[in-house]
């Protein structure tokens, strides 16, 4: 009989495929079939194929007992419909969550179809339908026991995941996983170690010539725990020694054994990444903090020693050490310098190497990062006048087309704006910058999603706007950039008209959308978000039959030609800036908001 765990990995295995009507297999399911593939694994499939309402009826009869929703586990079945009859099926995956194939319909017949309407199978809550009839478990499931003491026995004590499992793909590589949406590991004691949508991970902070003899990265009961640890090795926002730290305790939470845990903490404390806050940091060509800002520096890394590692192997198995002392087996084994006592010729090379590979950075990256390590209020209000500045000189200013009723002959069609959206490819040279602006916007989406609320403008539209107008700036209004500390100096001059700073971001940027009459607006088809955008910027490029760089800068319908100043074009100048309709392609592109 295959364990609870193991029946939840075969059925994570599947997330992400395609909701075709009436599939049943590998290349795509309904709701049944998912729910009789899933019923098929643990030998309660009933006979024959069966719609929702089928599977209803076989269970109701005799064959299960109801569960309150709140109690609902994995192997429970979750009903929704009306009182005509069942409509659809879920499988309980606890936590208040369920797994299903869902989001389509008798029209979702393709591949294409199902991706168009990010129909799939995916995790939801039970709680997201308002039509549940009933929970049953069925007679016949049965968990092994063993498994079930050994699991709350391992995880007691060592927090818990959130989002649990990861939902990933792998990119075409095939060495690189991302994340489809969010992942988290918390502490006991609280500290959360959260891991964004669209995260790339490779496992790498695990040394690659221990895959032969622990496993590889992403293989195993451990899988969960070496996607954070392999995050936050590549960010460093944290000391590398907390970062290993959380890893064996994320194991311990995955029911990884405390032997085997322990060897692989000892593994990446002896030979895996290190890092040090670094020298100061300060931006050449432009206006520097208040104080410059420390960034991570890589330490050398201890080479590998494979009779060294196994003899430690074989020494934690025999005495069962205690986190403490393995540590200080690792530091006795290792041949590193303390990190205080670096020499000052090594470090300096190390300081220097890091900041050439951060100068090569884009200005507006290096910028944000030296406002959100900024240590005490005075430096972060000096790194947001110096991102306001940023955002006026790379900034496409409106034009006075804007504040006048345009020429029907510089209006553009719908069809028009949804002929250029479909041929919209990003520039190759581009993509790693179209990357972190799809990193920002997801980011910031919480503070978005709260403008919504109050506006009905979406929040990607929002966040768009906000890359554009403010450089990500949440110490920047959102009609222009211009700082927070006081009403918007340039156009839209004096916004808002009540303002006594200090004053939230989000009630500046429900201003800017009430002055541009955006709040309450429908129909936000991808063509009508275009025209907005380029309403908010002006429509001068229409008469000079320009595609707008405020709309396609990074992609392929955008080369040159900007306006330098309010009213004043040039037919050289390039935008830096990288334009709403590519953010809008990369969020669509990466399903985080449908197509």
């Amino acid at each position: 009989m295959i364990t609870r765990q193991q029946w939840k990995d075969m059925l994570a295995a599947e997330l992400g495929k395609p909701y075709i009507w009436g599939g049943e297999g590998s290349d795509g399911y309904d709701c049944s079939g998912f729910a009789q593939w899933a019923l098929a694994r643990l030998n309660l499939d009933p006979p024959g194929d069966q719609t929702a309402e089928g599977l209803y009826r076989f269970f109701s009869r005799g064959r299960s007992a109801v569960v309150a929703p709140a109690d609902a586990g994995p192997g429970d079945l979750v009903f929704y419909g009306q009182d005509a009859g069942i409509s659809h099926i879920g499988l309980a995956w606890g936590n208040g969550q369920m797994i299903e194939a869902g989001g389509g319909g008798r029209t979702t017949t393709s591949v294409a179809i199902a991706r168009q309407q990010g129909a799939e199978v995916r995790l939801r809550p039970i709680s997201s339908r308002t039509d549940l009839v009933a929970v049953l478990r069925p007679t016949a499931l049965a968990w092994p026991e063993t498994e079930d003491r050994f699991l709350e026995i391992a995880s007691a004590g060592y927090g818990r995941f959130d989002g649990a499992p990861p939902l990933t793909e792998w990119l075409d590589d095939g060495r690189h996983m991302r994340l489809k949406r969010p992942f988290s590991y918390l502490e006991e004691s609280g500290r959360e170690w959260p891991v964004p949508m669209d995260a790339i991970v490779d496992g790498a902070s695990i040394p690659k010539v221990l895959w032969s003899l622990i496993g590889g990265p992403f293989e195993g009961l451990y899988r969960d725990a070496s996607i954070v640890h392999d995050y936050y090795c590549d960010e460093r926002s944290r000391p590398w020694r907390e970062t290993h730290r959380a890893f064996h305790d994320a194991m311990l939470c995955s029911g990884v054994s405390d032997a085997r845990a322990k060897i692989m903490y000892y593994a990446v404390y002896r030979f895996g990444p290190r890092w040090t806050a670094g020298s100061a940091l300060s931006v050449e060509g432009f206006e520097a903090v208040a104080t410059p800002q420390a960034m991570p520096v890589s330490l050398p890394a201890n080479p590998f020693e494979a009779v060294d590692f196994a003899a430690a192997a074989q020494l934690i198995v025999a005495t069962s050490p205690d986190i403490a002392a393995v540590e200080a087996m690792a530091d006795a084994r290792s041949a590193r310098v303390e990190d205080a006592s670096l020499p000052d010729q090594p470090f300096a090379s190390l300081s220097a190497e890091a900041e050439a590979v951060w100068a090569r950075h884009p200005l507006i990256e290096r910028l944000l990062a030296i406002q959100e390590v900024a240590a005490d209020p005075l430096s972060t209000e000096a790194a947001g006048s110096m991102l306001s500045r940023f955002a006026s000189l790379v900034r496409d200013p409106p034009t006075p087309e804007k504040f006048a009723e345009a020429p029907p002959a510089a209006a553009m069609s719908g069809a028009t704006y949804d002929a250029l959206y479909a041929t919209c490819e990003i520039r190759p040279e581009r993509k790693g910058e179209v990357a972190w602006h799809l990193r920002m916007l997801l980011k910031n989406r919480s503070r978005y999603e709260a403008v919504t609320q109050r506006t009905g403008v979406p929040w990607w539209f929002i966040g768009a706007l906000h890359a554009l107008e403010a450089s990500f700036n949440f110490n920047g209004h959102l009609h222009n950039g211009d700082a927070l500390s006081a009403k918007t100096i340039h156009v839209p001059k004096g916004r808002p008209k009540i303002w006594s700073p200090p004053n939230d971001w989000e009630s500046s940027a429900v201003d800017a959308l009430t002055y541009e009459g955006l709040v309450g607006r429908d129909d936000w088809t991808v063509s009508t978000a275009l025209q907005r955008w380029e309403a908010y910027n002006g429509t001068g490029y229409l008469a000079r039959n320009i595609n707008s760089p405020y709309l396609w800068s990074f992609s392929n319908h955008y080369t040159r030609g900007k306006f330098i100043k309010d009213g004043v074009f040039s037919v050289d100048a390039v935008s830096k800036q990288c334009g709403a309709a590519v953010m809008l392609r990369a969020l669509q592109d990466s399903g985080a908001i449908p197509s």
